[in-house]
C-alpha cells in the first residue's frame, strides 16, 4: 500500500518474442515490459507467480527521475489472469 491506503503492484510481463537468424533458426528473445497496477487491478495482481498467463490493457506512462533518468512503464487499466502456471513442486521434508 502507498500514501491515502490505495494499493499498488508491480510487475515485469514477459513478450514472447523471437527473430529468424541468418541459418534461418527461430531464437527466443522475449521482451521484458513493467507494468503498475493500482486498487482492485493491484488486489487481482497479489496471487501472481512466474509463468502465469495474464491479458494487460493500460497507458504507457513516462517519468524522468531525479537523477535525470527517464523511466517508463505500463499502468494496468484492464486485467485478466488467462492460465495460471502450474504450482512449483515443494522440496521434501527430510
Amino acid at each position: 500500500e502507498v500514501a491515502g491506503g490505495h494499493k499498488r503492484a508491480s510487475f515485469m510481463l514477459a513478450v514472447p518474442l523471437s527473430y529468424t537468424n541468418g541459418e534461418g533458426q527461430r531464437v527466443p528473445d522475449p521482451t521484458y515490459v513493467p507494468v503498475v497496477a493500482w486498487r482492485a487491478i493491484a488486489k487481482q495482481c497479489e496471487d501472481l507467480h512466474r509463468g502465469d498467463t495474464v491479458q494487460v490493457d493500460g497507458r504507457l506512462k513516462t517519468w524522468k527521475s531525479t537523477d535525470g533518468k527517464h523511466h517508463w512503464d505500463v499502468e494496468a487499466r484492464l486485467f485478466q489472469v488467462l492460465d495460471k502456471a502450474a504450482a512449483e513442486p515443494q522440496a521434501a521434508a527430510v
